[in-house]
């Protein structure tokens, strides 16, 4: 072992010293020399990494500026709805048309009485119908469905029996977010219209459950929710009729109450809602 390693050290100084005598031979750089062309070499990777970075930050700039140009923007508690350019080919009739329905829009605030089932939202819509007054408050009537609830006069989401199949909760329906769109917007909203007194600033709206988030993300106008609770315990849902004994339907009743509440005052709580109202049940 030391005869080889003895051997392997000559053969190195014979290297070096060959290399001296023959200077025209090519010489391997050393590791200091290494080292200094990285360090030359690292202002120009970092100039080349921060102008990257220069032009995605400017690219999403863009596409940031673009996206706010072309979205709804709040305004006085209100909701504005951006211009686009009317379309050329639109008639002048058609262009009045559009003109009238937005200017109608904006002078309208809607507010949607929500609930559950046998928790009082008839006895809200009234209270709040008369509180305003007939003078400046418009409800849905006449229109020869069950108690002139708003979801038995639409096509453009599911009602609430209709929600077994495909709703996890369904008085919330969470599924139901996918509908949202401003073209469908404009079509529940049409729907609705027919059965309100347009001549009034304020439309009231009832439905026996909690879409709350669902209806403040298909508003056009001005929107408030005005949402009621009961106690638990003096409280039964639908479906409790069919329950064998009345400790199992009380159960029921109490898991659905605690489950459909803990998402509403959740999305309240996050801002997810602009406007809103809770009212007691047993204050009324």
């Amino acid at each position: 072992m030391f005869a080889r390693g003895d051997a392997r050290r000559r053969q190195g100084v014979n290297s070096i010293v060959d290399k001296a005598h023959h200077p025209g031979t090519p010489q391997h750089s050393t590791p200091f020399v290494g080292k200094q062309r990285k360090s030359i070499l690292y202002p120009f990777l970092l100039l080349i990494l921060f102008s990257i970075l220069y032009m995605n930050i400017n690219s999403r700039e863009i596409e940031v500026q673009s996206t706010i140009s072309t979205t709804p923007r709040q305004d006085g508690g209100r909701d504005v709805i951006e211009k686009l350019p009317i379309n050329s080919t639109m008639s002048h009739h058609q262009q009045q048309q559009e003109q009238q329905q937005e200017q109608q829009q904006q002078d309208h605030c809607v507010i949607h009485v929500h609930g559950f089932h046998h928790s009082g939202t008839g006895v809200l819509r009234q209270t709040i119908y008369k509180s305003l007054g007939e003078h400046v408050a418009s409800i849905h009537q006449d229109t020869k469905a069950q108690e002139d609830e708003g979801q038995h006069i639409q096509n453009v989401y599911p009602k609430f029996y209709q929600r077994r199949k495909f709703c996890s909760n369904k008085y919330y329906c969470p599924e139901m977010m996918t509908l949202v769109s401003k073209k469908k917007s404009h079509k529940l909203f049409r729907q609705w219209v027919r059965y309100w007194d347009t001549t009034k600033p304020f439309l009231i709206q009832k439905t026996p459950t909690m879409d709350v988030l669902f209806l403040e993300q298909m508003k056009i106008v001005s929107t408030v929710h005005a949402i009621i609770i009961r106690h638990p315990f003096s409280w039964r849902p639908p479906v409790a009729k069919r329950a064998k004994t009345g400790k199992d339907s009380g159960l029921f009743a109490l898991c659905t109450w605690l489950d459909v509440w803990t998402h509403v005052l959740g999305i309240l709580s996050d801002y997810q809602v602009q406007s809103f109202v809770i009212v007691n049940y047993e204050a009324l």
